[in-house]
């Protein structure tokens, strides 16, 4: 639940293992048996799904430029945050807002 509360406290851009880690007082396996065993994904999965769920939202609203959000989120490039973008929605990013 603490986790839970901290993740919407937190911008998405800023969430990574090592702060889970740190908030819940695991080790990186426990962190990875609780989050497969809660959502049947890895943190780092739900880490990376949760950002492209808040990117996709941002691009939608025109808050952040596709541009802005390879940056913002730590990818090396454009085509890297696209290609990730496509696994997970199936769909190109919507690049015409902003």
């Amino acid at each position: 639940e603490k986790l839970w509360l901290k993740l919407r406290n937190t911008p998405a851009h800023e969430i990574t293992k090592p702060m889970l880690q740190a908030q819940c007082e695991l080790s990186e396996n426990q962190l990875n048996h609780l989050f497969k065993r809660a959502l049947g994904l890895s943190a780092r999965q739900f880490i990376t799904n949760y950002q492209l769920n808040c990117i996709r939202q941002a691009l939608l609203a025109g808050r952040q430029s596709f541009t802005d959000c390879v940056t913002m989120y730590g990818y090396n490039s454009p085509d890297q945050l696209y290609r990730a973008y496509r696994r997970l929605f199936d769909d190109q990013p919507p690049l015409n807002h902003r």
